[in-house]
């Protein structure tokens, strides 16, 4: 059974690799609000212990810096690079592969949207800033690496209990809320079980190389269709999901490339599996 020590166990993408992957992985989930395994990861000694002590096969750091103590933008750049540095020294000194969830926002703003892997790097906020800042000493170690680049994240993981707007969408609609939504803006949606999904393909196939890629389902939308959809598969008025939303701050198109990673044969989900996939994991509940 193959060793992972995975940052982030109590966020989003964290939690969801566990249930999933748990069972099939040593999985050593590591994160500051994690009763179980609270660990700072920018306490280079203590984290360097932690992780020599159970000798890993693979890094995934999933941890991000936003949402902790400090919010001041200078403050998230440092702390995020300064993990990221740790952990890249860690996996070099073991010579094991490194995974990394990067974003879109690295992209900064195309009328056309579509972004390529190999487009020029603008990034449109200090979030986006300082994953490319991590990408880079990822980039610059001669690691072997898997860095995935998506949008904005659905699904539903059992075990995570924090903040994040799909969840909280959906705790919103079955109390009965009127919601208001953008049907305007287009991105590709990324299924969080997808991405755990790419983990364990790279894991499984991939460890020997160096892989930068656009991830997301193969349909591009907008928020208002996606939660339309959510509401009626859950059976929820969809009278409770608005057109009139304006989300000011994001592009108008977000669309990835996915080629790269189909070429590749990651595993793409179409938008029907993850309804249907979502769906399955509330009625569970």
């Amino acid at each position: 059974m193959k060793k992972i020590f995975l940052t982030g166990s109590t966020g989003y993408v964290g939690t969801k690799f566990i249930e999933l992957y748990g069972h099939i992985y040593d999985i050593l989930g590591v994160a500051r609000s994690d009763i179980t395994s609270s660990l700072d990861l920018s306490d280079l000694a203590t984290v360097k212990t932690r992780v020599l002590d159970f000798s890993p096969d693979v890094i995934i750091h999933t941890a991000v810096a936003l949402g902790r103590d400090s919010s001041v933008p200078d403050d998230i750049i440092e702390i995020s690079t300064t993990i990221t540095k740790n952990l890249v020294d860690i996996a070099t000194t073991l010579h094991i592969p490194f995974i990394f969830t990067s974003t879109e926002a690295v992209y900064g703003r195309k009328n056309d949207g579509n972004y390529l892997e190999t487009d020029t790097l603008l990034p449109r906020n200090i979030y986006g800033k300082s994953k490319v800042l991590c990408e880079e000493i990822i980039q610059q170690s001669n690691l072997s690496y898997l860095i995935t680049r998506g949008h904005r994240h659905i699904g539903w993981s059992k075990n995570f209990h924090r903040t994040k707007q799909f969840p909280d969408t959906i705790t919103a609609l079955l109390s009965w809320e009127t919601l208001h939504f953008d049907s305007k803006k287009i991105f590709t949606p990324v299924f969080i079980n997808n991405l755990c999904d790419w983990f364990h393909h790279y894991i499984q196939n991939d460890t020997d190389k160096q892989l930068l890629l656009n991830i997301g389902i193969d349909k591009n939308l907008t928020y208002y269709q996606i939660m339309s959809d959510v509401a009626r598969i859950l059976n929820i008025d969809e009278k409770l999901i608005l057109a009139d939303g304006n989300e000011v701050r994001r592009p108008d198109n977000n669309i990835l490339c996915i080629e790269k990673a189909k070429s590749l044969h990651y595993p793409i989900v179409s938008y029907e599996q993850t309804l249907q996939t979502l769906q399955s994991d509330f009625l569970s509940l």
